[in-house]
């Protein structure tokens, strides 16, 4: 199904009839309020490595077929398509971040930068399915505690370790992997693809950060041909091709906010003069991990991932389909 959108105030009425009263300073055409709600709280808010953490509230950035992102730090754990400001979603905190304080952050849609909170990992990774209490072993007792998850006589915050797929239960596949670790000791676990090698059939893996990708695209019509004619909507507003999160159908130019400074573009991208992300100039060594200094479009070098065969190829980082990351990708299915 597509929607047309001619311009800003369109979209604005398209998101109203699908996604109820929206207001109307969180249009593509508009600078978001910094001050507009947005409930961002995780429950709980410490725990150990596979802790399910649940998100929900009111974020009045959040509008219609919008992807919406979680970072635990610069890891993605979580996205969804808007709907409404009400939201609910839960991730499950990764199994290999260290104890001690970590950051999360929502983004995406209309959210205003920096909306972010605490959460505290309380204990080490667990190294294994059924591992409990993190020694590196499982043992009869773990196992039973299992059992009762299994027969819902437990609940999985009883063991977070057991719910190896994070669904919120502990199938047999489950049990028998912890079983196996009882009995041969408790293997390496990652959690994460470096390609679609590591995922199963069917799936792909997306780097950190990669988009998703768009179920339903939405069409737009260009507003503008060149800044001037954005000049009227406030200071930054630039006339650019429609980001990709806002699933176009075909290319389109629109006004949009640009770029106050380089805090809110990328890994390894500067604010330009013009307002725009793009990939910051450098020299030999002076791109941060896992980028390197390579030629650009333009006579300047620029900072752009490293290209890897494997690990080894990337500093305290991953290979993850041919690029070097700080995390392993995700594996995902394709959007319908």
């Amino acid at each position: 199904m597509q929607w047309v959108a001619s311009a800003s105030w369109r979209l604005a009425i398209a998101t109203t009839l699908l996604a109820g009263s929206v207001n109307a300073a969180h249009t593509p055409g508009s600078t978001p309020d910094p001050s507009s709600r947005c409930d961002f709280a995780p429950q709980p808010a410490s725990g150990p490595p596979r802790t399910r953490v649940f998100l929900t509230g009111v974020c009045s950035g959040i509008l219609y077929h919008r992807r919406v992102a979680i970072y635990f730090d610069q890891t993605l754990v979580a996205d969804f398509d808007g709907v409404a400001s009400d939201y609910a979603i839960s991730f499950v905190v990764p199994a290999e971040a260290a104890v001690g304080t970590h950051v999360l952050r929502i983004a995406g849609a209309l959210i205003p930068a920096g909306v972010t909170a605490p959460f505290e990992v309380t204990a080490g990774a667990a190294s294994c399915v059924g591992d409990c209490n993190l020694d590196s072993t499982v043992s009869i007792d773990e196992l039973l505690v299992g059992m009762n998850i299994a027969l819902a006589i437990g609940a999985v915050q009883d063991c977070p370790s057991f719910d190896a797929n994070a669904d919120d239960r502990v199938g047999v596949e489950e049990l028998v992997k912890a079983v196996r670790n009882a009995l041969d000791g408790c293997p390496q676990v990652e959690d994460g693809c470096r390609d679609a090698n590591s995922c199963g059939s069917g799936f792909y893996c997306r780097a950190p950060g990669e988009f998703r990708g768009c179920g339903v695209c939405l069409r737009y019509f260009d507003d503008c041909e060149s800044d001037v004619d954005c000049q009227t909507r406030g200071e930054r507003f630039i006339c650019d091709s429609i980001p990709e999160t806002y699933c176009p159908c075909l290319p389109a130019q629109i006004c949009q906010p640009g770029c106050a400074s380089s805090a809110e573009c990328g890994a390894a991208q500067e604010c330009d003069a013009t307002f725009r992300c793009v990939p910051k100039q450098c020299t030999e060594g002076e791109c941060p991990p896992h980028f390197a200094c390579e030629p650009g479009t333009t006579t300047s070098p620029v900072c752009l991932r490293a290209v890897c065969n494997d690990d080894a190829d990337c500093t305290a980082g991953y290979c993850v389909n041919q690029r070097c990351y700080e995390a392993l990708g995700l594996c995902s299915l394709p959007r319908p």
